[in-house]
């Protein structure tokens, strides 16, 4: 399914490294809230920046609550990878559009 996500800032950064904002799902019938973070990765990590995304209490966009690592950006387009599946060797990819 299908859901249009608006991406909001809701509140001061709480530090220089994380901004956490309001982040509001729609699809035909309902709509959902929830939250986002851009972070800085460590050194360590696979990515040198995430988008963490969090719907508490949501079974239809449980999959889209995890931390993603920013794998590419162009105007408008924003490709996602999430590799820290527990029990698989699978990563999913997530592409973000702008309408």
């Amino acid at each position: 399914m299908k859901h249009l996500l608006t991406f909001s800032p809701d509140k001061a950064p709480e530090s220089p490294q994380e901004i956490f904002n309001r982040l509001t799902a729609v699809d035909e019938i309902n709509q959902y809230l929830g939250t986002w973070i851009f972070m800085r990765g460590n050194r360590d990590e696979a990515y040198p920046y995430f988008l963490s995304v969090s719907f508490i209490n949501n079974n239809a966009l449980q999959q889209v609550s995890a931390k993603w690592g920013i794998e590419s950006h162009t105007t408008g387009n924003l490709r996602l990878a999430n590799p820290e599946q527990e029990f698989s060797e699978d990563t999913r990819i997530m592409i973000l559009e702008k309408e």
